[in-house]
């Protein structure tokens, strides 16, 4: 059920249709009750307000269809717009950006507003009913007609702020900034314990979660449909392990790729794994076409380097993105490494080990943030400093000798990498310069090297 919600949550919040629809619902129940309030309280119109009464029913259906027929005019605008922006955007940063705008609350409920005035008015405008013919009734909604009126207000007010939101929503600093935080959001849900606060892991442990032993007289549970892995429930797994006896070892994490010929996880003891359990591990994941951000955290980083790869390009040329989308993968980094790893074992309430599934550790968090997107900084004098720069600054927060040892050789890679790209010596040499004050940051962490042991 948790991962139904999920899924169904994802699917939603997503999409483009949800709010406006939403909102076009809640017109149409309003336009509803409006015109029953005015039926049944129509003799009860205060005096002092006639002046907003429509005593003439083409009157009425005027001032409604002209609401109506705007509202209809400027939605299609605005999605034009919007579209436009988004087609403009992608292709310029990324199509993996595009989910962003599909997100975008401002846009949702832009197009939500005028489409729920529209269907308001039309709702209303078929109740007024005037003297002609052989029927002598004549019926003006006038509180309805006041609703309208007032909505089409607010959706002038709407379509201001979407004039102003727009070019915010596709400023290249507001969109990095804003997986960025999501970056540093998903951190906290994933690695909640800061550092020294931890469990030690121990050595059994250790083995496990490095596969060691884990895959004796073990069966892989293959997929059964082909995508990226977007979620992981421990809790089903957890409960599938219990009640088997066994041990679930996962080895497909989120965003990883799958199809039929992939395991998600294996199963110890490997008699164990027949079709029913094999079932009640998949029902633990959630399969998808794309990528998604509910776990996947180098998903977010992959975005910032997407972006400024695309902006170290020839074609684009824009050093400063790039090295916006660098001081917020340094944040990241600095973040990630103030929280603890937590532990690859989960265990039940008896103790017993159930679930062994692999975190995300620092050096492949480095490799996704600073490895990939090196290729790119080597080619550029300003993105390169940069990027040292941002090695020093997290160089100051580390605690792991290991991790002091893996920011060096990406340091050091860097400026092996800038002296075969940079043509001009000035260039190099601030390079080497800047290398030379990040690995005077790093003496104090790194510690004793068991290579050379």
């Amino acid at each position: 059920m948790r991962l139904f919600l999920v899924r169904l949550s994802g699917a939603v919040f997503a999409s483009y249709w949800f709010i406006p629809g939403l909102m076009t619902a809640i017109a149409a129940a309003l336009a509803l009750l409006g015109v029953w309030i005015d039926r049944t309280w129509q003799e009860a119109w205060p005096p002092g307000l006639g002046w907003l009464l429509f005593s003439e029913p083409d009157g009425a259906r005027a001032i409604l269809q002209a609401i109506a027929g705007s509202m209809v005019t400027v939605a299609g605008v605005t999605f034009s717009i919007t579209i436009a922006t988004v087609s403009q955007a992608t292709n310029q940063f990324g199509p993996r950006l595009m989910t962003n705008f599909l997100q975008d609350l401002g846009n949702q409920i832009t197009l939500g507003a005028f489409v729920a005035t529209f269907v308001f008015c039309l709702i209303v405008l078929r109740t007024v009913s005037g003297a002609d013919g052989e029927d002598d009734s004549m019926f003006v909604p006038n509180i309805s007609i006041a609703l309208a009126m007032l909505l089409a207000i607010a959706s002038l007010a709407v379509l201001i702020y979407f004039f102003q939101h727009v070019p915010d929503s596709v400023h290249i600093s507001m969109m990095v900034s804003a997986v960025g935080t999501r970056m540093h959001t998903l951190i906290d849900e994933l690695y909640p314990t800061e550092i020294g606060q931890a469990p030690d892991e121990d050595p059994m442990e250790a083995a496990y979660a490095h596969g060691g032993g884990a895959l004796e007289d073990a069966a892989p549970v293959l997929a059964n449909a082909r995508g990226y892995v977007g979620h992981i429930d421990a809790g089903v797994l957890m409960r599938a392990a219990r009640r088997k006896d066994i041990l679930v070892w996962v080895s497909a994490r989120p965003g990883d790729f799958v199809d039929p010929t992939v395991p998600l996880a294996f199963v110890k003891p490997a008699a164990a794994a027949d079709e029913k359990t094999q079932k009640n591990v998949r029902t633990g994941y959630i399969v998808g076409k794309k990528r998604t951000e509910t776990q996947d955290l180098l998903f977010l980083v992959d975005q910032l380097v997407e972006v400024a790869g695309k902006a170290l390009s020839p074609g684009i040329n824009d050093p400063m993105t790039a090295m916006t989308c660098v001081d917020w993968l340094t944040s990241g980094m600095i973040h990630f490494v103030s929280r603890a790893i937590p532990s690859a074992c989960r265990y039940d309430q008896d103790g017993v080990l159930r679930v062994v599934a692999q975190p995300i550790d620092f050096a492949e968090f480095v490799e996704a943030a600073y490895g990939q997107l090196r290729p790119y900084v080597e080619t550029d004098r300003n993105a390169a400093l940069h990027m040292m720069n941002g090695f020093a600054r997290v160089a100051q927060h580390l605690h792991d000798p290991a991790h002091a040892r893996i920011l060096r050789a990406q340091a050091d890679a860097l400026k092996e990498g800038c002296d075969s790209e940079l043509s001009h010596p000035a260039d190099r040499e601030a390079v080497a310069a800047r290398l030379a004050f990040v690995r005077q940051r790093l003496v104090p962490h790194l510690g004793p090297d068991p290579a050379s042991a």
